[in-house]
């Protein structure tokens, strides 16, 4: 088993160095999380959006000489805007919350390595081929799909809509407010683009750190309960939140904007969101409970056999008129049913009760508030 090398708080593991770092290949993420350093991480990033918007807000819609080609219709500064939930809430806490799992990636393959049964120079290369592929060039495919996305949903909109001058995104009569509209969704294009690739192959990082169960040395009665792999159940959680913050965007809608939350479109969102959320927690810990449940599975089997054998050589040891047996054997057959009794308490799932009143309470309060009002009517309130 490899030597202890927990990382203290506060300090980087020779492990976590590998992966937490993973986002330096990116130059929209570098930039926020390296360069914008003028202001502590994450205070810079909620300041420079409120920057953004007060520039818009006394730059562009107060001054008359800028006044026309804002128009009426000045979309950062109306509730009912999109850009209050994307770009002031939801962007934001996806960068905090995305900056948190890469430290957690560091926390988690630092305290997985005593579960393992790798060399360190094995686990050193396992490492060094995760953040190959957290580093990829391919993510950029995604951003590039999205900015594609965001530049032919303008372009359609225009021609359909731009002639129109109560369209508030019109190229035609409202040049600098369309062009701002356009920029920001291609910036939110890049960065969402990069996260989702960050977070699919975080998911697949895990379940290939499972793929080979020989590897492995679980331990089934670690004091958190999770055969000592708690910290992965960390990491998918936080995982998990990124989801749920998704959800920002339909609450806003109903919430603010008074949108019926049965609306087909988005309770389709709602629904799919919820979907993804409970996904993205219990799907990269499946392989992680196939193997614990596989454990437990072979722990009980042998422990049965013994005690099969252990039994038989007792009745062996019974003399005909069934006056005596040979006590050694007895007791070793009272000790098999204990160990027996403690192994049929080990874990199968990664988690406990806690986590799962986490991720329920994650995933549920946002779909509660979604159906508030339904909710509120349907008990007579």
């Amino acid at each position: 088993m490899a030597k202890n090398t927990q990382p203290v708080d506060g300090q980087k593991s020779e492990d976590g160095s590998k992966l937490c770092e993973c986002y330096q290949k990116n130059p929209v993420l570098k930039l926020i999380y390296d360069k914008l350093k003028f202001i502590p991480f994450p205070l810079n990033i909620f300041l420079v959006t409120v920057s953004i918007w007060l520039f818009y807000l006394f730059a562009f819609a107060q001054y008359d000489f800028l006044h026309d080609a804002i128009g009426s219709y000045p979309g950062f500064l109306t509730l009912d805007s999109i850009y209050h939930p994307i770009f002031f809430i939801i962007i934001p806490a996806l960068l905090i919350i995305m900056s948190d799992l890469y430290k957690q990636l560091d926390k988690t393959f630092a305290n997985l390595k005593e579960i393992t049964k790798y060399s360190p120079d094995d686990y050193k290369q396992k490492l060094d081929d995760w953040k190959a592929l957290l580093e990829s060039n391919h993510q950029f495919i995604i951003s590039g799909i999205l900015i594609v996305l965001v530049i032919g949903n303008t372009i359609l909109k225009n021609i359909t809509l731009g002639g129109d001058p109560d369209y508030p995104y019109s190229f035609q009569f409202y040049p600098l407010i369309a062009t701002v509209n356009l920029l920001f969704f291609l910036l939110a294009g890049f960065i969402v683009g990069s996260l989702i690739w960050h977070l699919f192959n975080t998911v697949k990082i895990i379940r290939e750190f499972f793929a080979k169960p020989n590897k492995l040395s679980l331990q089934p009665f670690h004091p958190d309960g999770a055969a000592g792999l708690q910290p992965l159940t960390k990491l998918t959680f936080k995982m998990n939140l990124i989801c749920v913050f998704a959800m920002v965007i339909p609450l806003w809608e109903v919430l603010i904007n008074g949108r019926d939350p049965l609306d087909t479109t988005i309770l389709s969102y709602v629904i799919v969101i919820t979907i993804v959320a409970i996904a993205v927690f219990f799907f990269p810990l499946l392989k992680a409970h196939n193997v614990m449940k596989e454990s437990k599975l072979g722990t009980l089997k042998k422990l049965s056999v013994k005690h099969s054998a252990t039994y038989r050589e007792l009745m062996e040891e019974i003399d005909e008129e069934g006056a005596s047996f040979n006590s050694t054997t007895m007791e070793h057959l009272k000790e098999i049913n204990e160990l027996y009794e403690v192994a049929k308490k080990m874990p199968i799932w990664p988690f406990d009760t806690n986590f799962i009143i986490k991720v329920a309470t994650a995933i549920g309060m946002p779909i509660i508030m979604y159906f508030y009002d339904i909710i509120l009517s349907f008990i007579g309130i």
